[in-house]
């Protein structure tokens, strides 16, 4: 059974699954919230050993989230501790971070070690020896899978490999996919596969030009 409870807050679901991934495969419980009104509402209704926040967020952000909680904490209910994770690296954001409470700075991007031994040094380890590590990528797994999720679309291993990187994965609602075919529709609409397809049924579709 996990030994520790996690927040962790982030408007962002790529770097929540990041760190979801990194510590749920350490043994540690981790709840996730997409914003700071819903994060405070579950710090108030449920125990947590750490919070792991973003720092801008639309609403509430992490630093008034730190705040507000502190407020309502009690005796009996104090409030956990808690750790900054930004890509800011401003010595003066920094600095109001630490004077406001927050027990730890983690930068962006997450490095897996430091975000462990962060995590242990406050939750403590929920393992009685190392961490579980991720394994290792198999090269030939991925160029495997591309080649199949290409050919299922119609799209070069190139082109959907670009597709990933540099949309798919900055697509928010990328999370909410439940099934391959969702996926494969999702990158057919990236690649403009589907509007191709229109076109050329369209132009299949007119009568060939009169002729004088």
């Amino acid at each position: 059974m996990a030994r520790g409870r996690i927040l962790v807050v982030d408007d962002t679901g790529f770097n929540r699954m990041v760190i979801d991934r990194c510590l749920t495969s350490a043994g540690y419980k981790v709840i996730q919230a997409s914003e700071g009104y819903t994060a405070l509402q579950l710090l108030k209704s449920q125990p947590f050993d750490l919070v792991i926040t973003d720092l801008k967020m639309a609403g509430l952000s992490g630093l008034e989230l730190l705040i507000k909680t502190r407020a309502g904490g009690s005796e009996s209910s104090p409030c956990p501790p808690f750790v900054l994770c930004t890509a800011i690296q401003e010595k003066d954001t920094i600095q109001t971070a630490i004077l406001n409470g927050f027990s730890e700075i983690l930068i962006k991007p997450v490095d897996r070690d430091k975000l462990l031994n962060l995590v242990q040094k406050h939750v403590g380890s929920s393992l009685e020896t190392q961490c579980l590590r991720e394994p290792e990528p198999d090269a030939a797994g991925e160029a495997r899978t591309l080649q199949n999720l290409a050919a299922k679309i119609g799209a070069s291993q190139e082109a959907v490999r670009n597709a990933v990187i540099e949309e798919f994965l900055g697509w928010a609602p990328a999370f909410e996919i439940t099934s391959l075919e969702e996926l494969h529709q999702k990158l057919r609409e990236v690649l403009g596969e589907d509007k191709e397809e229109a076109n050329k049924g369209v132009s299949d579709a007119s009568p060939p030009p009169e002729t004088s």
